[in-house]
């Protein structure tokens, strides 16, 4: 019998959020040897090194600043849990690329569901509704109200996504019935990804970010973002239309910044990051040192920034193991 193919729903979808959320992180492969390894059929060599792969290409390394971000995250989530009549404030990770800031954004949703789920149960309304604690969408392009409807009503699997017939014709509409899907499923949570792509000096951007401000405002649900240099964006700047400035007011900005190594305390991160990374290693003939040994390289290809080093690492274990099949 051949194996199935894995096919993993996208973190857009409700189906994929779920799986993500609730699922076990890969566990560590056994540590075989050369010759273990050469001993085995080709297809179990195969699955030993689909297997190690997954496991190296989905660490999460704990670091002093991916705490820092947490904390922030999670005290805005517990500081907007009040009415409907109260002003609510978002938070938003700002970073350049390869920095972290999605893997932490989509950590935090994926702790926040779990909680919900093992307070509340995985169904509301006496089993009648699934209870979906985080919706989590990612901006594209020319973000309108009409895309992040879109998006929302295909997070939720809503109706109007297979019959159009079923969608709201106005605006308004689309943003109420997109609220009340998530009121529906008790989302207390929207996780928002490259939140860089919101223009809010244009006329869509302003009606998204307006869009935004009033589902915040209006249902117990809270924002966190996550984008790409926020500040040179424009996103938070105080311009002529009001609802940018409300905006620079309401966001709290969390910056997440690559590594660096010129003075000695942050030198010392780095290495403790690269000892983590080492421990976790699953490589035949691996030895004590072997990554720490090139820490000064590793950080010379990365520049600091830990999507660039986990990559390095992840292909350098590839490439170079002599037991892969």
């Amino acid at each position: 019998m051949n194996p199935e193919l894995e096919r993993k729903e996208r973190l857009s979808k409700y189906e994929g959020w779920r799986d993500f959320a609730e699922g076990e992180p890969d566990p560590e492969p056994d540590l075989l040897t050369k010759k273990q390894i050469r001993a085995l059929g080709d297809a179990a060599r195969f699955e030993y090194n689909r297997a190690r792969g997954s496991y190296h290409g989905n660490i999460l390394v704990r670091t002093r600043e991916v705490d820092i971000a947490m904390e922030h995250l999670a005290d805005q989530v517990e500081s907007a849990m009040q009415g409907p009549d109260r002003v609510k404030g978002a938070s938003a990770i700002d970073a350049a690329p390869s920095v972290g800031k999605s893997t932490i954004l989509t950590r935090f949703g994926r702790e926040f569901h779990r909680s919900q789920i093992a307070r509340y149960g995985r169904y509301l309304d006496d089993g009648d509704t699934l209870h979906i604690p985080v919706c989590h969408i990612g901006f594209t392009g020319k973000m309108t109200t009409k895309g992040l409807n879109g998006k929302i009503f295909d997070f939720y699997n809503h109706p109007s996504v297979h019959d159009r017939k079923r969608r709201p014709a106005t605006d308004d509409g689309l943003a109420a019935e997109a609220a009340d899907a998530a009121v529906r499923h008790g989302t207390r949570l929207f996780v928002v990804d490259d939140v860089h792509f919101l223009k809010p000096l244009t006329k869509d951007g302003g009606e998204v970010a307006n869009q935004l401000k009033w589902i915040a405002n209006e249902y117990p649900v809270t924002f966190v973002y996550a984008g790409v240099n926020l500040n040179d964006k424009g996103i938070l700047e105080e311009g002529s239309i009001l609802e940018t400035a409300q905006t620079a007011r309401r966001w709290t900005l969390i910056p997440l910044n690559p590594f660096t190594i010129f003075d000695p305390v942050r030198e010392r991160e780095w290495e403790q990051l690269i000892r983590s990374i080492e421990r976790r290693v699953v490589l035949a003939e691996a030895y004590q040192g072997m990554l720490l040994s090139i820490s000064d390289y590793l950080f010379a290809r990365s520049t600091g920034y830990i999507g660039s080093l986990m990559t390095l690492i992840t292909r350098g274990i590839t490439k170079s193991d002599p037991n892969r099949g």
